[in-house]
């Protein structure tokens, strides 16, 4: 479905998922910020192992790291 098809009901709740999406990393970001957890300046590394980037599986969706030797969630590399 694409964003003209959207009856104004889907459009707004489409928007008020996005806001609380970003509301959702800003207050992730700041949590890394608060423990002195350093941001890697753009990397996507693992904050469980040493994998230095998140790799993303063929299917494309944001689950394990396809990286070799990590397997960890995307939430779990530095993606905030």
């Amino acid at each position: 479905m694409t964003d003209s098809k959207l009856t104004d009901d889907q459009r707004k709740i489409v928007d008020e998922v996005g806001d609380g999406v970003e509301r959702a990393f800003d207050e992730a970001r700041e949590q890394l910020r608060t423990a002195r957890i350093p941001d890697g300046e753009g990397s996507t590394r693992c904050f469980r192992c040493s994998c230095p980037g998140y790799v993303f599986p063929v299917a494309g969706a944001l689950a394990a790291c396809d990286r070799n030797g990590c397997g960890h969630p995307f939430s779990r590399h530095d993606v905030y």
